[in-house]
């Protein structure tokens, strides 16, 4: 929602050309036909400036929103792509602490299994032979 409508900009537009005419027309008996004439050109050339205006403003409005529609969009891709980069990273962590924790298992089942097997060796073999 803007803060600036054309709706906003027409009414007030109209209601100071309608005043502006409206003292225009009330001293046009006072002065010549030369000043009421320019007077209905300034009062022209004004309704065409704010007309003009009005356009460019709602031209930079309509950018303005254009091109922070598109901005947030991607701001949510790129959001989107390192919360997926995080996701990763952190599956890739848990995988290779797993694969840690395997190995290390298996180095010390090794060890035990090596002990406990010498130690077996040691305990069936003949006392003299020690």
């Amino acid at each position: 929602m803007t803060l600036f409508t054309i709706k906003w900009f027409l009414g007030i537009l109209t209601i100071a050309l309608l005043t502006a005419s409206i003292s225009i027309s009330g001293r046009s008996a006072r002065g010549s036909l030369r000043q009421l004439t320019l007077k209905w050109n300034l009062l022209f050339f004004l309704a065409a400036a704010c007309l003009i205006s009005l356009i460019n403003i709602q031209t930079h409005q309509q950018q303005f929103e254009t091109s922070t529609h598109q901005l947030e969009q991607e701001l949510r891709a790129n959001a989107n792509e390192q919360v997926k980069q995080r996701a990763l990273f952190i599956q890739e962590l848990i995988e290779h602490e797993i694969n840690q924790s395997r190995f290390e298992l298996r180095q010390q089942l090794s060890t035990i299994v090596t002990f406990s097997t010498n130690r077996s060796t040691r305990d069936q073999c003949p006392p003299f032979s020690r």
